[in-house]
């Protein structure tokens, strides 16, 4: 089984503005993590454009029919943003 990584970086004249990473099993669950954009640059659209790019890159090294479960890990930012691509809140819970 392969597995994958997407990393995009977002850049404004040659400044690094953002980055979104995507690791993925290439059979069941993909983790999109690191989603963060400098905040004097958002608003802009970046982080969406970024969190589409990834997920497209995750749809295109899917099998016809194939379904993956992708769970997302973020800092405290609005809810609101990510469930505009479908993710829902789910209870943390942190054993060791």
């Amino acid at each position: 089984m392969k597995s994958y990584a997407f990393l995009i970086v977002a850049k404004r004249n040659e400044k690094t503005v953002g980055m979104a990473r995507l690791i993925f099993d290439g059979a069941y669950i993909a983790v999109l993590v690191d989603v963060i954009v400098l905040p004097e640059y958002q608003g802009l659209g970046i982080g969406k454009t970024m969190i589409e790019k990834a997920l497209a890159y995750l749809k295109n090294n899917m099998a016809n029919g194939e379904q993956v479960l992708v769970m997302l890990v973020s800092a405290k930012v609005p809810r609101v943003f990510y469930e505009n691509f479908g993710f829902i809140k789910r209870p943390m819970k942190h054993t060791v």
